[in-house]
């Protein structure tokens, strides 16, 4: 698994189980990403955020305190609107395949039962 790989799974991992906002996204990738020794940026944790999107593993929606159900977006959402906009917050989940994907975690999960990287671990060049 590459350097690219890993941070898109590390955010397949924070969105798999209930809609989350982009900061949250980013602390959590943050904080996975430096236990394996790498620095990421946050404009790189969106761009792997948009390849899942791309690929069918997430999709992004708009969530408003003031009305339900939640908007969904036809694909990407403007950039501009990852942060809070007109009154609603857009947020992001996996998709089916993107659950399935994230399935396979013990083929690619560095951290071990113990929650420690992995002694084999590493990444690949």
């Amino acid at each position: 698994m590459d350097r690219g790989e890993l941070i898109r799974m590390f955010v397949l991992d924070d969105i798999c189980d209930d809609y989350e906002e982009i900061g949250h996204i980013t602390r959590n990738v943050t904080a996975c990403a430096q236990r394996c020794g790498l620095a990421v940026s946050p404009a790189e944790i969106v761009e792997e955020l948009m390849s899942l999107i791309d690929a069918g593993l997430a999709k992004a929606y708009r969530l408003f305190a003031s009305h339900w159900p939640v908007e969904e977006f036809d694909g990407r959402p403007p950039l501009e609107e990852l942060e809070e906009s007109g009154g609603g917050y857009t947020y992001f989940w996996t998709t089916e395949s993107g659950l399935e994907l994230y399935g396979s975690r013990d083929d690619w999960w560095p951290f071990d039962e113990d929650d420690q990287l992995g002694k084999d671990w590493s990444l690949s060049e």
